[in-house]
């Protein structure tokens, strides 16, 4: 039915608006009014109509003669019950031409007429919905496809935010993670500065922001390929301790203990005792150089427990 408006609103602007323009003048206009249905019922039975003229005679008639009737009159009552009678007769005929009116722009304007021609447009929200779905669909299958891409520096990004998930804080501080990173990735910043190079903050700030995306659409496969991207249990002791460090040292993640560091000893097949070993020895230059004090022994008692299994 919006449709059909719309068409029949464009036809009539492009066809009939331009020449009804220059045919109507105000004289017309004025005629139009006076001869429109509702107001011309009222005229042709006021003193304007010179065929009316008996009509103030009767009713002055009618005002002089009035006699008021006893309550109980029969006319009074026959009167009542034709009102009555009338009344429900014309509520009876709105209420039919109403449902007729109805079940007739239902049956003119459903699927079967002009609906199977004007079909409805589909609501904004549901294409809406439809695009983001798609979207993230696309790139679900993206982040899929790079799951088991990259090396030391993007495996050890990735368990930092799987563990900022689990301990329920994925704050955008890249840019603090990224130099506590860098701090510990430069030549003399620990045991993992072999592996992780000489990466800038810019660098690792970029880096995890890339490794944030695939974390978030596909977690499981994200974890799950850590075992390709850093293959020897040296390279995994490393990256485990770097992410302990960087969780031990940042303020609000002070508290390190995260099912997913207690997965990943126990999927990476490595010493637990080894890795808090590794993030006390780069947490402690920190300290030393006048950085945070991690808290050792409450990671000591986190990495230390049995695996959990990841859900």
């Amino acid at each position: 039915m919006a449709k059909l408006s719309e068409i029949n609103t464009a036809a009539y602007k492009t066809f009939v608006r331009p020449w009804l323009r220059t045919l109507v003048t105000q004289q017309t206009a004025d005629a139009l009014v006076a001869l429109h249905p509702l107001r011309l019922q009222h005229q042709l039975l006021s003193d304007a109509n010179p065929v009316a003229w008996w009509i103030r005679q009767w009713a002055g008639w009618a005002r002089t003669e009035r006699r008021a009737i006893d309550a109980g009159h029969p006319l009074q009552a026959a009167e009542s019950r034709a009102a009555d009678a009338i009344a429900e007769q014309l509520n009876s005929f709105r209420d039919a031409r109403d449902q007729a009116v109805r079940d007739w722009a239902r049956w003119f304007y459903g699927p079967q007429v002009l609906g199977a021609l004007l079909p409805p447009d589909v609501p904004d929200e549901e294409l809406a919905l439809a695009r983001a779905a798609a979207d993230l669909e696309h790139a679900r299958r993206d982040a899929l496809r790079q799951a088991g891409a990259g090396g030391f520096a993007a495996a050890v990004c990735r368990i930092v935010l799987a563990g900022m998930v689990s301990i329920g804080t994925f704050e955008r501080r890249s840019l603090h993670l990224a130099r506590l990173l860098a701090a510990h990735g430069r030549p003399g910043g620990g045991a993992g500065s072999r592996y992780a190079g000489t990466l800038s903050s810019a660098e690792w700030s970029a880096l995890m922001r890339e490794q944030a995306r695939i974390t978030a659409l596909v977690p499981v496969e994200a974890l799950n390929a850590l075992n390709d991207m850093i293959p020897d249990t040296t390279s995994r002791e490393n990256a485990l301790a770097l992410a302990a460090a960087v969780l031990m040292i940042e303020p609000t993640l002070a508290n390190p203990r995260s099912e997913i560091i207690e997965y990943l000893i126990g999927t990476l097949d490595v010493d637990p005792i080894r890795v808090i070993e590794l993030a006390k020895e780069m947490t402690e230059s920190i300290a030393r150089s006048g950085g945070e004090r991690p808290n050792h022994a409450m990671a000591k008692q986190a990495v230390c427990q049995r695996p959990r299994k990841l859900r």
